[in-house]
């Protein structure tokens, strides 16, 4: 009798349980409907379109998307958005999303059924461009690969060159980041991951083409610096050159370098942060190992601590090569280097090789500009590009922001 009187009991448990699992699914796929539909609103918005053009490309997908199991949906689109921390910010759109769901068992225990609700919010952003091979012609302009990694998602890729393997990844390269490129890429053992992998793109315009260092002037020091110590802005003729224990220390402002720039074995580099600096690698020395003449590069555990101006004629550069340069000069990043770079390395004739380890650290914003970049052997480039003070680069971008 106890056991015939508690039966509709707990079948009644039982198929709440059930109904609760259903409204969880349904949760999720409301949910993702959100998200899809105001990204789709911001991409819209990145390439061009009117706020209404925008709207109408979020409605079309809505209506496109497979019907949702249960009762019909109620859908919202605000922009500016209409609650949350970006309510009223402009560029960035609200979708809202409710579904009525069905009671099943769970007529025995509620009044009546819940609602579930998905809400996103996707705003247009700044492109936070970690990457630009600026040569127009050239395969390779971009390579990645070797095990060489670009993780950050938010981060933006751009290949200026025409060639059908402008972009390179291979050998277990890993792209989190979204690729533009003029020509095409080639991937070979390699995962391009980013949101947007587009060819066929426009070129990007270089974001410090206008900038033109004025000449060196007199000599600060004609002697290589070897030793710890604090320096003053100048011209140091004899290049600086530190190996094992030493630290060199930058007050804030421009450095004109000529003959070494060498930072190795355990060496470091500080430059002041209050301010700023900008190193500036005069003619067609170069800082790294490989055809590189003169110099022992910047590796084996080295560290370099650089913030850029953000300010005055080199806003955002911290580290600048000529224009006059060849791409056949390489400046090297190697052997375990610790790169903590806010701000632009900046080699427009040249190019700029991250290799062996050699590691951008993830709490910086660093943009890599070259006439070609690459990436190789486990070199990792985690950049965090939230940060102010750099140029614009290229599009801009959509992104999921609640």
């Amino acid at each position: 009798m106890v056991a015939a009187l508690s039966m509709p009991v707990i079948v009644g448990f039982l198929g709440l349980a059930m109904d609760a699992g259903i409204w969880q699914l349904n949760k999720h796929r409301v949910q993702d409907l959100a998200d899809n539909a105001a990204l789709t609103a911001a991409m819209a918005a990145t390439a061009g379109a009117t706020d209404a053009q925008a709207l109408a490309e979020a409605q079309a997908l809505l209506a496109s998307a497979p019907p949702l199991v249960g009762a019909a949906i109620s859908t919202t689109i605000n922009s500016p958005p209409s609650s949350g921390s970006y309510a009223g910010a402009s560029g960035a759109w609200e979708v809202l999303i409710r579904q009525q769901q069905g009671s099943g068992f769970s007529a025995m225990f509620l009044n009546s059924p819940p609602s579930v609700l998905g809400r996103a919010v996707a705003k247009v952003g700044d492109g936070a461009t970690c990457i630009v091979g600026l040569n127009t012609t050239a395969p390779s302009t971009v390579a990645i690969n070797n095990n060489g990694n670009a993780l950050t998602q938010t981060c933006v890729i751009y290949t200026n060159s025409s060639s059908n393997s402008a972009l390179t990844c291979q050998n277990n390269c890993l792209i989190k980041a979204s690729t533009y490129t003029v020509g095409n890429y080639l991937v070979n053992g390699g995962r391009l991951a980013g949101a947007y992998n587009k060819t066929r793109q426009a070129p990007v315009a270089d974001p410090y083409a206008s900038v033109n260092p004025p000449a060196a002037g007199a000599c600060t020091r004609t002697t290589t610096v070897t030793s710890t110590s604090t320096l003053s802005p100048g011209h140091y003729c004899g290049g600086i050159n530190l190996n094992g224990t030493k630290t060199v220390t930058l007050q804030s402002g421009v450095y004109y370098i000529d003959g070494i720039f060498s930072v190795t074995n355990g060496a470091t580099l500080n430059a002041n942060p209050v301010g700023g600096v900008t190193l500036i690698i005069n003619g067609t020395y170069c800082i790294g190992l490989g055809d590189c003449a003169i110099g022992n590069g910047l590796g084996n555990n080295a560290t370099l601590n650089i913030v850029a101006q953000s300010t005055g004629p080199f806003a955002g550069i911290a580290m600048m090569g000529p224009r006059n340069g060849t791409y056949t000069t390489n400046q090297e990043f190697t052997n375990n280097t610790n790169n903590n770079i806010q701000g632009a390395i900046y080699f427009p004739s040249q190019t700029i090789h991250f290799t062996n380890n050699s590691n951008l650290g993830p709490n910086f914003c660093t943009q890599i500009i070259g006439n070609r970049v690459q990436l190789d052997n486990n070199a990792n480039m985690s950049t965090n590009c939230g940060q102010a003070g750099l140029s614009q680069v290229g599009t801009l971008v959509a992104k999921l922001v609640e």
